[in-house]
């Protein structure tokens, strides 16, 4: 039972931080190409399904939804 509870907390560290690395991108592409782009928020959205109930994750996604938004904003201006 040690070894198992060891792994599942071995796997749940590297895919949080797989997890963070994803959200730190889906927050960065948007701002530095300035347009609107699916492939960001597609993924944010793969994220969330897969880690349902992490909160960092779920702020992390309104947050890159905000930025979206921005961006179609400026392009329709």
């Amino acid at each position: 039972m040690h070894s198992a509870g060891r792994a599942f907390l071995v796997i749940r560290v590297v895919v949080l931080r797989v997890a963070g690395v994803l959200v730190v991108l889906v927050l960065i592409v948007p701002v530095l190409v300035e347009r609107v782009l699916i492939v960001p928020v597609l993924v944010a959205r793969v994220v969330v399904v897969l880690l349902r109930g992490e909160l960092v994750l779920v702020v992390g996604v309104l947050v890159a939804r905000l930025l979206v938004a921005q961006g179609l904003r400026r392009c329709l201006e």
